[in-house]
């Protein structure tokens, strides 16, 4: 509780002024720098398409809960019925269909628009009812935070949960405050520079890091795959093929065991080696042009998720 305490805090707007609010006695360092490329969320887009409402993926499925939710639902209560609420980076739109439940349960009638970088997904792995709520919000993709296509004083609340901090903060705070109301309110979380959460995200970069670069596992892969998909012309030329792929199985084996041993139960290096692993076995049956796609697949998604830990961490 007290770790999230300090990473909430509200801005108001008061006409043309804009204050931030600490909801504890933290300290948080806004430096107003752009943090993420405007023009690429491929990595985001990508974990979106898996259909996660939450960017805990698998591990929350079910939306936000417990005291993120009553935070939330606090924000939300303090509005009119029919109040305007625009939540902005909103991924899949976890906060915003917690404001759509919110005003179903409440019968509070609030107008709900929500936008992203990122490619939203519609399709969501998630329960009828909340795909029903969802039906009222407005989405929009490829929004950046610090463009948003809407009139002047056209919100009486926005919101941002892990999100805003992507972006140029100094010109997010402008437009939100151009698109609030006189007396409107900006309502965030965000990830703590000294959260559990981030120190466990910079060491799993580390395990990226030697996995990808370090190591070069898929590269290795990519290598054994070129030797053992040559394996034509003559019968000493066929040799000689065996024989290098033989030596780059041998690097391959070599260089897991190594990332193993530098990682022991890490669950992020667990799933590199099983992805390597799954390839690995499926090399027999498998055409050669079909596993190389894969091969680029998986490493890309490894190098996406990579992507997004390190937008995380700098944005902290």
């Amino acid at each position: 509780m007290n770790e999230l305490r300090q990473q909430m805090f509200v801005v108001e707007s008061h006409g043309s002024e804009v204050s931030i609010i600490f909801l504890s006695n933290a300290a948080k360092n806004l430096s107003y720098t752009a943090r993420m490329n405007s023009n690429d969320s491929s990595q985001w887009s990508s974990f979106w398409r898996q259909g996660f409402i939450t960017t805990f993926g698998a591990s929350k499925p079910n939306n936000y809960d417990g005291v993120v939710q009553e935070f939330w639902f606090q924000q939300f209560a303090e509005l009119p019925n029919g109040g305007r609420i625009l939540h902005i980076a909103t991924g899949n739109g976890a906060i915003a269909t917690l404001a759509a439940d919110f005003s179903h349960q409440f019968a509070k009638n609030i107008v709900i628009t929500a936008t992203d970088l990122a490619e939203i997904n519609d399709d969501i792995s998630h329960g009828s009812k909340t795909l029903e709520v969802r039906d009222s919000i407005r989405f929009l993709s490829h929004t950046p935070c610090e463009q948003q296509p809407f009139e002047d004083n056209s919100f009486d609340l926005v919101t941002s949960q892990f999100g805003f901090e992507y972006s140029d903060i100094e010109l997010t705070l402008r437009e939100l405050r151009r698109v609030l109301v006189a007396g409107g309110k900006f309502s965030a979380i965000s990830h703590h520079e000294d959260s559990g959460l981030i120190m466990a995200s910079r060491s799993e970069l580390e395990v990226y890091k030697s996995a990808l670069d370090e190591l070069g596992l898929f590269g290795l892969f990519r290598k054994y795959l070129a030797v053992a998909g040559d394996l034509t012309g003559s019968q000493q030329q066929f040799a000689e093929a065996i024989e290098r792929a033989r030596q780059h199985s041998r690097k391959i084996n070599e260089a897991v065991e190594l990332f193993r041993r530098r990682h022991p139960k890490d669950i992020c290096a667990t799933q590199i080696v099983n992805a390597i692993s799954h390839l690995a076995r499926n090399a027999r049956n498998t055409e050669h042009k079909t596993l190389l796609a894969e091969t680029r697949a998986a490493e890309q998604d490894f190098s996406f998720a990579r992507l997004r830990l390190r937008d995380m961490v700098e944005a902290s």
